[in-house]
């Protein structure tokens, strides 16, 4: 019930715009992962499954299934040394062998491409090797402390993480 107040919120703030909404996958299409603070207000990720044949490119900001990740937050958070104002946000992985970056940018609008002008923060992110692979991008939230939830992100062998911290 929360989220969907949350959605509510956020598009009747005109952060999604209506025709852009109206362009969105089916829910069915997509996924959402959900962490809660201790105070009880949430964040979470939505975002379309990749296809399993789809590879993360190199070096380059992605989202699974060929779209952005869209970020919602009640609280406001700290991610690396940024600050994000409670709102809707796009969410972006760069991928590659140096140290993943998850990428959150402002522009929520359905189809737009993606602007790195847009970007509020570019965090790198902790990795580690999964015992056995993922063939499609994964995410989840974790509540790791009361006032921290970290997004972990699964993909063929690596596990990556960020903390979002409530202020």
């Amino acid at each position: 019930m929360r989220s969907f107040l949350l959605c509510a919120v956020l598009l009747g703030s005109g952060a999604l715009a209506l025709p852009a909404a109206a362009q969105q996958p089916s829910p069915s299409q997509t996924a959402v992962t959900t962490c809660t603070f201790a105070d009880g207000k949430e964040i979470s990720l939505r975002y379309n499954p990749a296809n399993p044949r789809e590879q993360m490119p190199s070096n380059k900001p992605w989202g699974p299934g060929g779209s952005p990740m869209y970020l919602f937050t009640q609280a406001s958070v700290t991610v690396g040394n940024t600050t994000i104002a409670p709102d809707a946000y796009s969410v972006y992985v760069i991928g590659g062998r140096e140290p993943w970056k998850l990428v959150i940018n402002k522009d929520v609008k359905i189809g737009s491409k993606y602007d790195a002008s847009k970007d509020l923060v570019r965090v790198p992110m902790d990795s580690g090797e999964l015992p056995s692979p993922e063939k499609e991008l994964r995410p989840y939230f974790v509540h790791a402390a009361p006032q921290q939830c970290n997004l972990r992100l699964y993909y063929q062998k690596t596990g990556a993480w960020a903390e979002f911290k409530e202020k």
